[in-house]
């Protein structure tokens, strides 16, 4: 099926659409990286896309155990054009789990469409794969410390970069301790 439709509306729609304004700051070790979130983008798009008779449309959808993001963008014509994407985190914590999933939604969305949404970063050295990551006790010292707090356990794996308490680098441990001690403290 051409979709000759599809894409005469979209490239109207590309041409309505300016750049997107970068208005948060993301951290990365020593590294900063700025970009837009998903609700900013989506104030960019929602009007453009609609006056050029498309839609777009993200799902989660599970294959054989595993979890996809299918993003569709469709015209009123009844022509599609989709992406998925493999979410490849296996992550029990929900909170965790819907910011995976808005970080998925958000640069598959920006792809589809074409939308630059986040600082080059071709200019950030690569991270060696032969970084230190905790040790068991160090792990279980985390979460003894943290003693069920799910809110505070996930500002300390955003803050570390880490899905997982397993994943955080070695060389965050003690600030970690200092900060959950701290809290602990305060509370």
């Amino acid at each position: 099926m051409e979709k000759t439709g599809l894409f005469k509306a979209f490239i109207l729609f590309q041409g309505q659409i300016t750049a997107v304004e970068k208005n948060k700051t993301a951290g990365m070790g020593k590294f900063s990286f700025k970009y837009a979130d998903l609700a900013t983008i989506w104030e960019m798009i929602r009007q453009p896309l609609a006056s050029n008779g498309l839609f777009l449309s993200q799902l989660i959808i599970n294959k054989d155990g595993k979890n996809y993001l299918k993003t569709v963008l469709g015209h009123e014509s009844g022509e599609v054009l989709e992406s998925e994407v493999l979410i490849e985190a296996q992550v029990t914590d929900v909170k965790l789990f819907g910011a995976l999933i808005t970080y998925y939604r958000r640069y598959s969305l920006s792809s589809m469409l074409g939308i630059v949404s986040d600082d080059d970063m071709d200019d950030v050295p690569p991270i060696k794969k032969e970084i230190k990551k905790l040790d068991s006790q160090q792990i279980f010292e985390l979460n003894r410390l943290l003693n069920g707090n799910t809110e505070l356990r996930g500002k300390m794996l955003r803050w570390a970069g880490a899905l997982e308490i397993e994943d955080i680098q070695e060389s965050f441990y003690e600030k970690i301790i200092s900060t959950i001690e701290k809290y602990n403290n305060k509370n």
